[in-house]
């Protein structure tokens, strides 16, 4: 089972000290934890902050051949501040080398030969159009059983056409309900879905979806299959909160691990609730797994 990550590989620098982040590099290293192989697609600076995303790469036993290097621009940073709940809040640094993510044609065509099952890609690199027209060559231009988009709603990187030009482009979105309802808001969806289920059904009807999912923080998550008109709900876990950064991005792996795998929404969602409440219980986002982890979430 292998995986194309496209977007974001950055420092998230905390009070104190920095660690290594973005929600594809977070993506990347779970969904290769679980099993599979992650491939990220993204670019550095030629810096020290570059060479360390590589070295910490290595050490996750990530691939790196779709890691550019741009001498002109710096590598991703993300200032981040924990209120008193354990949630982040973020300064992100823009026109960075993820900001300016390219493909050539030998790339594209080294994509193909790779025969990925599913591409992953979110909302935030593509608040620049370099990056963002990226993400529309590779999904015009290369074949994937399912498409997986997170939806990153940070500070004011979006807009209503971005938004639809991720649900359009996907077969699987996640967002969580705080950005479900900006989406109504910005009249993507009406604004008279009333219900998580009704909203999701419209998502899933007007962009040719299969399945959405919301995340709901701390009172789980719900994952809607538009085949057979279905919406399955995981409630609250325990958890003992530190940090909420990289729960969510745990939360995609897994689910899609155990999608990809043919386990029904309802399994796909539980696990990855499971896996998403024991990240939350770490401050870094890539936390180790425990064998008794494993056996709940595959």
């Amino acid at each position: 089972m292998k995986a194309l990550v496209f977007g974001e590989v950055l420092w998230d620098v905390f009070p104190n000290g920095k660690k290594l982040g973005g929600a594809p590099m977070n993506f990347c290293a779970h969904f290769t934890k679980l099993g599979a192989e992650g491939c990220l697609y993204s670019a550095v600076g030629k810096d020290e902050l570059g060479d360390a995303v590589f070295e910490s790469m290595d050490k996750l036993g990530l691939k790196k051949d779709f890691v550019a290097v741009n001498p002109q621009k710096r590598t991703g940073v993300c200032n981040v501040t924990l209120d008193e709940h354990g949630q982040p809040e973020y300064d992100l640094v823009f026109d960075v080398a993820y900001d300016n993510i390219s493909a050539s044609n030998t790339e594209i065509e080294c994509i193909n030969s790779h025969k990925f099952d599913v591409l992953y890609f979110g909302s935030l690199a593509q608040r620049n159009s370099v990056s963002a027209n990226t993400v529309k060559e590779i999904t015009e231009s290369c074949s994937f059983k399912e498409v997986f988009c997170d939806i990153n709603i940070r500070q004011n990187y979006y807009s209503k056409e971005l938004i639809e030009e991720c649900f359009a482009r996907s077969t699987i979105i996640k967002i969580n309900r705080d950005e479900l309802e900006l989406a109504k808001a910005l009249e993507v969806i009406s604004a008279q879905c009333r219900t998580i289920k009704d909203a999701c059904d419209e998502l899933c009807s007007k962009f040719d979806l299969k399945v959405v999912i919301v995340t709901l923080d701390s009172d789980g998550a719900a994952a809607y299959s538009y085949n057979d008109k279905t919406l399955c709900m995981s409630g609250r876990q325990p958890a003992t909160l530190v940090s909420a950064v990289g729960a969510g991005d745990s939360f995609s792996a897994c689910f899609l691990y155990n999608f990809l795998n043919g386990n029904d929404i309802k399994t796909c969602v539980e696990r990855a609730n499971i896996l998403g409440a024991y990240v939350v219980g770490f401050e870094e986002a890539i936390p180790e797994y425990t064998e008794d982890l494993l056996r709940k979430i595959k």
